[in-house]
């Protein structure tokens, strides 16, 4: 009977040993962890331009005025660049198009231009976003400047404020 009790735990420790998933002996560690996920980071000087007053174009000559803006990387990581701008408006109504490539002015419709003054290199603006620009972490954009092309003799606003926005935006 004491053979029968040691070869029967014997046998039951064999099929406990043998059994897939069995876990005899076990220890477990384990560590929390947590990451930053990184933004971009623009900052734009100055945050509101003024053109003064600018006459409307006519044949032969173009009313325009360029202002000085600079876009800066504030993070740690390169960025790619892109702006777009917005229809101008009077009293929060719509008054002239933006028109991308308005070489030649034409009534109620005019032209934003991001310029790179070094490189004299100009990208019209249109309402969807254009590329620039790849800033390094901590570095400026080449495109230190914008240019106001005015809409012809004749458009809506002679004697009035009219505005619009340039939008920066950064992506990785």
């Amino acid at each position: 009977m004491k053979y029968l009790r040691r070869v029967g735990l014997s046998a039951i420790v064999a099929v406990v040993l043998a059994s897939p998933g069995a876990t005899v002996f076990a220890n477990e560690a384990g560590v929390n962890a947590t990451v930053t996920v990184a933004s971009p980071c623009l900052t734009v000087t100055p945050p509101v331009l003024d053109f003064g007053t600018l006459p409307f174009s006519f044949p032969g000559d173009v009313g325009h005025d360029t202002r000085t803006v600079n876009v800066n990387n504030c993070g740690a990581n390169d960025e790619r660049l892109f702006a777009r701008s917005t229809d101008a408006s009077l009293a929060g109504q719509p008054v002239w198009t933006l028109s991308p490539t308005n070489s030649t002015p034409c009534l109620n419709h005019y032209s934003v231009r991001a310029y790179q003054s070094a490189g004299q290199t100009a990208i019209d603006l249109s309402t969807s976003d254009a590329a620039l620009d790849i800033l390094a972490a901590g570095g400026s954009s080449f495109y230190d400047s914008l240019v106001l092309i005015m809409p012809c003799t004749g458009s809506t606003g002679a004697g009035e404020v009219v505005s619009f926005n340039v939008t920066y935006t950064a992506t990785f």
